[in-house]
């Protein structure tokens, strides 16, 4: 140890000597100006929709995550393995080997010139990327760069970050370039383990996998949200770079692989401990875990908004019920609970601004929540991280291509794809977990299963039934017992689900499956299957709702309104059904549409009364819509075929997030149909049109009086039917 830290120094100085004449210096210099120069033509070209006070944060950003996914770990592969393959090219190592020099200090100090290599690479990117942003902000204004500033601690944790993730990469191929005396050997396997790495990161598996390791830091670019500086995948980094560094140099000090780890026996039991060591380690480190329930329920975050916000309203849905207001000061809030929560969906709301989350009794739940015109950016922590994280990445999940390809099935195949597609889901919740190892709560994760179940029952029992029989209209439907057990998990009886749309639904659709068109029989169905009360009234209230605005028989849906308020005992609902049968009654044929107000694409602010003088196509959607954009196709298609001067179709969106609306609507294939987005201020006109479920078509004539606010949807042939009765100009096409 004495002769190691006496002749380090000089071990180090030959090797940075070596470097003047290896090329290394311009191949460093040669990667990290490749992606800013890149960046910086693209930056020239592409819209930027980040905040104004986050755009040079943004240029970095692009940079670095350009360059880190795959080139950074190509160039440290490439770097390690030129640096060890010139020392075998010119047989060095010998006479390197024959100066007073101890082989540990030769052997470490190549290790750490890579090292340095790797975070010299990393730094020259920041500076070419900040070179690349002051040519962005001369030559492009309109970027307002310089209204922004770099956030240089948050550089410096990442580039941290990133040059950790490294390490592994470095050892491993220093490992691989001793082993194989070559450069092709050690450089091939280092390319396809990288193009592994991409694949696994692209499913989320297999984190430990060394090289993926810089391609799961981009994926958590903003870190941790739980407050950990390093990522599991970046320990575990650490862990393969100590194994290896270790291994290598073994394998540099005995000269071949049977003396480093076979010669003695004792070597190979050494190594094996040293590899089940670090095998233990990185099951520890990346062993799921689970938060536990707070000592009381709390709610704090802050809140970061160019229209100031006095309070946030705690919301209970589905009626929107206040459960709490909560003080906003210094951009600050914080609350306690002190009523009773059950589990399950909660909205928060600021000014007209919505987040939904996910708590419960006993958590403690902070919301970073920032509010831009062009969107919100909402970050959820506390004890129910996960749970919200699962909600944004999986959602729902699109199941419709199980209804899409029943035809071909039987209903034994068509079971099997069923349950099959319940193993896939119950397997993604129970392996589901954050970038930092959180996973969520026993409790959520029974409510998703039973969310789950009831989804595909309603599959089963609504949805397939239909195209059995069209298709086999002389056989009987019978299922298989395989589905016995989603039958017992999807009982129409939970209450615990009230909170979640998809359970509510799914009880009127199995109701509305029993009772054909027999509205009666509809409503005893959903009364006689749910026990709780509260619950109960719930769904027969949104029964009720969606029945009486597809009537267009006045006597017809008073007379349904009065069955109705006998059967709900909940006065607040009862109050809003006689508020929801007076809207049903203004949006008959004849009455005065509300003048909503929009935004288009271009930023004009538009009016119902805009359009004046024109029958107006209106198609109600959102952008986390799937059955709307399933319409859009046809309502593009009825665009292209009858636009004129005499009638506007117009898109009108309800998103609350006006990025995610312009990038989706920026890119619709018909420019015949105007894009617009809702300034829906306090929920004025989803309460004036009873936007109860999207998509909605409604057909409004050139006096702005509704002709049709039921119109079918727009892949139904009968919706071009009534285009051509109610619309004189096309009546030709009949």
């Amino acid at each position: 140890m004495r002769i190691f830290f006496a002749t380090h120094n000089k071990a180090l100085k030959a090797e940075a000597q070596k470097l003047r004449h290896s090329g290394m210096v311009w191949l460093c210099l040669g990667a990290a100006a490749f992606i800013p120069i890149l960046m910086t033509i693209i930056g020239f070209n592409m819209p930027w929709d980040s905040p104004v006070d986050e755009r040079w944060n943004k240029v970095i950003e692009n940079n670095l995550q350009a360059f880190t996914g795959f080139f950074f770990p190509l160039f440290v592969v490439i770097m390690m393995v030129r640096l060890v393959y010139l020392e075998h090219r010119s047989d060095t190592w010998k006479l390197v080997e024959t100066q007073p020099v101890s082989k540990a200090a030769i052997y470490f100090a190549k290790w750490e010139i890579a090292v340095l290599i790797s975070l010299a690479t990393l730094l020259a990117l920041i500076i070419f990327g900040v070179i690349g942003g002051y040519i962005l902000q001369w030559g492009k204004p309109s970027l307002k760069l310089d209204q922004s500033s770099v956030d240089w601690g948050r550089i410096a944790r990442i580039v941290s970050r990133y040059w950790v993730a490294s390490l592994g990469i470095i050892s491993i191929q220093y490992f691989l370039s001793l082993l194989m005396k070559s450069f092709a050997w050690p450089m091939s396997i280092g390319l396809i383990a990288i193009i592994a790495g991409s694949i696994f990161t692209g499913f989320g598996v297999l984190n430990w996998w060394p090289w993926a390791a810089t391609m799961y830091t981009t994926q958590s670019y903003d870190g941790s949200i739980s407050g950990q500086y390093f990522m599991a995948h970046e320990k575990i980094s650490l862990l393969w770079s100590a194994l290896f560094l270790w291994l290598g140099y073994q394998l540099y000090r005995r000269k071949t692989f049977a003396m480093a780890f076979f010669r003695p026996v004792s070597n190979l039991f050494l190594a094996l401990a040293a590899i089940g060591v670090l095998a233990l380690i990185i099951w520890t480190v990346n062993k799921p875990i689970q938060l536990s329930r707070y000592e009381a329920t709390v709610i704090a975050g802050e809140l970061e908004t160019t229209t100031p916000v006095s309070q946030i309203t705690l919301l209970r849905p589905p009626l929107m019920d206040t459960v709490l207001n909560i003080p906003v000061k210094d951009k600050q809030f914080h609350a306690r609970v002190n009523t009773a929560l059950p589990a399950g969906m909660y909205y928060l709301r600021a000014g007209n601004n919505r987040v939904e989350i996910f708590m419960g009794d006993k958590d403690s739940v902070y919301v970073n929540w920032k509010i831009e015109e062009k969107g919100s950016d909402v970050k959820i922590a506390g004890t129910r991280l996960a749970e919200n994280a699962y909600l944004k990445q999986a959602g729902g999940g699109d199941l419709s291509y199980l209804v899409e390809g029943a035809y071909r099935q039987t209903p034994p195949e068509f079971a099997r794809s069923v349950m099959s597609e319940w193993k896939d889901g119950v397997d993604r919740m129970t392996k589901f977990k954050t970038v930092d190892r959180i996973r969520p709560a026993e409790d959520f994760i029974a409510l998703q299963k039973k969310l789950l179940s009831m989804r595909l029952l309603s599959i089963v029992n609504v949805e397939y039934p239909k195209v059995h029989a069209a298709y086999y209209p002389n056989e009987d439907l019978k299922y298989p017992k395989s589905l016995d057990k989603l039958k017992a998990d999807g009982g129409l009886n939970a209450p615990e689900l009230a909170s979640f749309a998809n359970y509510r639904g799914y009880v009127r659709s199995a109701a509305r499956q029993q009772a054909g068109a027999n509205d009666s029989i509809y409503f005893n169905v959903i009364r006689d299957s749910v026990n709780d009360p509260y619950t109960r009234d719930v769904i027969l209230y949104e029964a009720a709702q969606e029945t009486i605005f597809r009537m267009k028989d006045s006597l017809h849906r008073n007379q349904t309104m009065a069955r109705i308020l006998g059967e709900v005992r909940d006065e607040k609902m009862r109050v809003k059904l006689l508020e929801a049968n007076e809207r049903a009654n203004n949006l008959q044929r004849g009455k005065k549409a509300f003048d909503f107000q929009a935004v288009s694409l271009n930023g004009k602010d538009m009016r119902l009364s805009s359009l004046a003088g024109k029958y107006v196509v209106l198609d109600f959607w959102a952008t986390w819509c799937v059955p709307c954009k399933k319409e859009t196709p046809y309502f593009e298609e009825y665009a292209q075929r009858y636009t004129s001067e005499q009638i506007a179709f117009v898109s009108l969106s309800v998103d609350e997030d006006k990025q995610a609306w312009r990038f989706d609507a920026n890119y619709k294939r018909n420019k015949r149909v105007l894009q617009l987005l809702a300034k829906d201020e306090n929920g004025k006109m989803s309460e004036a049109f009873a936007l109860n479920t999207i998509p909605r078509f409604m057909l409004i004539d050139p006096k702005g009086n509704i002709l049709n606010a039921q119109m079918p949807a727009a892949s139904d042939p009968e919706f071009e039917s009534i285009l051509q009765k109610e619309i004189p100009s096309l009546s030709r096409f009949q």
